[in-house]
């Protein structure tokens, strides 16, 4: 069958071009007898015609390119199907691109994100593909975020933890790249609502007593009762060890024999917050009531606090919390207020933080330099003060036997400091740093910063 390129044909000595379209026949004459003017008038006349079956043939050619994408696609996909929304977990965990997170950060995201899988589950049955999620989805679960009262805190980790799934799997979700949390705003946080008070000694003898004898028919709602007794055996030293070392809760329950030195008197450690991070020991003095703890402990365990370690890694320490939270309340501290804002949560007044708080103030008031008790707890301090302090273990020892903030009673309970001068031979001397300050430009801006500077020195 002859195509729309036609052929050349000659009668009567004139030649004529002859093609054929869809079947039907066509002839027409060049007027010509010569071949050469022949073909190129067999050119001009089918020219319109070779133009439509070159653009026909493309389209042919664009919807089998197409078409075999789609097939390569599926072909890939049935390989390695998108990641559906129950893997994305264990994707994320298996990941060689996500950040090197500790083991309680991680449990905090599988949780996190396993609220919006349920969610999703409820509301979306039928998207099962992390690559399904869209803006306007996603805007629809940050409005159920909000609805469910959290904290402008809690709200952003779980804002930033749907960010950081989808920005780390982005490969495995097979979808357009675009990032659906990218564009959700973060809530502006409320610092005073997440700032705890710290106890008065008097308080702070009320719920050493309770500790020792907890009120009859104590529980903590939504604990298991023989947590919450393992705890309570433990939680008068537990307490007393939060006070006397200014460390955070999972590092007092989580603290080895091998940090701690009796004969020094000094407990080295580092801080679970900042391991990753920095990874720089903290030396801690081991005070009176600090050492009467640690003699009554078995060394033959890793753990100064066996089973509080032990629970603490459990549930990432909210039992401990929990039961330390009731204690407190039990001993008639408000332990929460209202929120101001209306349907949040309740503002948490008193915890274990505030034993950690309640560390600086006797510290203090019993004449721990403040650049000792700044390195130890790791609170902000002034910058000349990180760059020119440091102190050692000769010195963390010396205030260890000299300084003797805090005595234990024969009830249990902390007596108020004594000696409250007695570190203040372990102060480094301010002679140097008044000569290199006296040294200081007498500038209109300069001149208040060298006044106080020298006030201070002085003091």
């Amino acid at each position: 069958m002859k195509t729309r390129s036609g052929h050349l044909f000659k009668r009567n000595g004139t030649w004529y071009v002859q093609w054929r379209i869809d079947g039907k026949l066509f002839m027409r004459s060049t007027r010509t007898k010569n071949r050469k003017e022949a073909e190129k008038e067999r050119a001009r006349i089918l020219a319109p015609f070779m133009a439509k079956d070159e653009a026909e043939t493309l389209r042919n050619i664009s919807a089998r390119i197409v078409g075999r994408e789609a097939e390569i696609l599926a072909f890939e996909e049935s390989k390695t199907p998108p990641l559906k929304i129950d893997h994305a977990q264990a994707a994320y965990r298996d990941s060689k691109l996500r950040p090197d997170s500790g083991d309680v950060t991680l449990s905090r995201y599988h949780s996190q994100f396993g609220r919006f899988r349920h969610w999703m589950s409820g509301e979306y049955p039928d998207k099962s593909a992390m690559r399904e999620i869209d803006e306007d989805l996603a805007q629809h679960y940050v409005r159920d975020l909000e609805n469910a009262g959290l904290s402008p805190s809690t709200f952003n980790q779980h804002v930033q933890t749907l960010r950081r799934f989808w920005k780390v799997l982005q490969r495995e979700i097979r979808g357009d790249g675009a990032n659906p949390w990218k564009e959700i705003a973060t809530k502006t946080l409320d610092r005073t609502a997440r700032r705890k008070r710290p106890l008065s000694l008097d308080r702070l003898a009320d719920v050493l007593a309770v500790a020792k004898n907890p009120p009859e028919g104590f529980t903590v709602p939504g604990c298991k009762a023989g947590d919450v007794s393992d705890v309570l055996s433990d939680a008068h030293d537990l307490i007393v060890s939060l006070v006397c070392t200014g460390q955070r809760l999972g590092d007092v329950c989580q603290l080895e024999h091998s940090a701690v030195d009796l004969k020094s008197g000094v407990i080295e450690l580092v801080p679970a917050k900042t391991r990753r991070r920095k990874g720089e020991p903290v030396l801690v003095p081991i005070l009176p009531p600090m050492r009467e703890v640690l003699a009554g402990r078995q060394k033959r365990t890793r753990y100064v606090f066996p089973m509080l370690a032990e629970i603490y890694q459990k549930d990432a320490g909210i039992t401990v919390s929990k039961t330390l939270q009731a204690l407190l309340s039990a001993a008639g501290l408000p332990v929460s207020r209202p929120n101001d804002r209306e349907g949040a949560r309740a503002v948490v007044q008193y915890g274990a933080h505030s034993l950690r708080h309640s560390f600086v103030t006797i510290a203090r008031a019993a004449g721990m330099p403040d650049a000792m008790v700044q390195k130890i707890t790791g609170h902000g301090s002034t910058r000349m003060v990180d760059h020119y302090t440091a102190f050692d273990r000769a010195q963390i020892t010396k205030v260890s036997r000299e300084l003797a903030p805090l005595q234990l009673n024969g009830k249990g309970e902390i007596k108020p400091p004594i000696d409250v001068r007695a570190a203040e031979s372990v102060m480094f001397d301010a002679t140097p740093f008044r000569a290199l300050v006296e040294k200081l430009p007498d500038l209109k801006t300069v001149r208040p910063i060298k006044s106080e500077l020298l006030a201070l020195l002085a003091s």
